[in-house]
């Protein structure tokens, strides 16, 4: 089956049948379907999946129960109180994730009228400099396994 061309998937989830009539290339033993038809019809959790594929060699049902997550919501960031420094300080957020768990964070300066520092700029703890004094802002951009993105501004 490695190379078949998929002339449609259907894909058994908690009971329901979802169908998608597009051609669906296989690499090796992995496939992706592209279709928010279910994702569109279920709400945020984990899901038990059967995966049935009809291609030109013939039927294939995975013998597997697999699990499909489904996670809309973006991860929630809190940067604490704004900070009024002319010195190096840490900064320490709170990120709370309940779907797909966090896969990134990115602290970025939005604006300024310098240069910012980041000890670390992708963990949600960092120590923060700035080379010249004014009023800064700086973001933390916390993104899940889903790819939704959340985020909270420091002043």
């Amino acid at each position: 089956m490695n190379g078949d061309v998929f002339n449609s998937i259907a894909i058994n989830v908690n009971g329901s049948t979802y169908y998608t009539p597009y051609p669906v290339t296989r690499s090796g033993s992995n496939w992706t379907l592209t279709d928010n038809a279910i994702q569109t019809a279920l709400s945020d959790g984990v899901y038990q999946v059967v995966a049935v594929l009809d291609t030109n060699s013939g039927s294939y049902t995975d013998s597997n129960t697999n699990e499909l997550t489904i996670d809309t919501i973006a991860p929630s960031v809190n940067v604490g109180a704004d900070v009024d420094k002319n010195a190096q300080f840490t900064k320490t957020a709170t990120v709370t994730e309940s779907g797909s768990g966090v896969a990134s964070y990115l602290w970025s300066k939005v604006s300024s009228p310098g240069t910012i520092t980041f000890g670390t700029d992708s963990n949600y703890s960092t120590t923060i400099s700035a080379n010249t004094q004014g009023t800064y802002v700086i973001r933390l951009t916390a993104t899940d396994n889903a790819s939704n993105a959340g985020t909270d501004d420091l002043h």
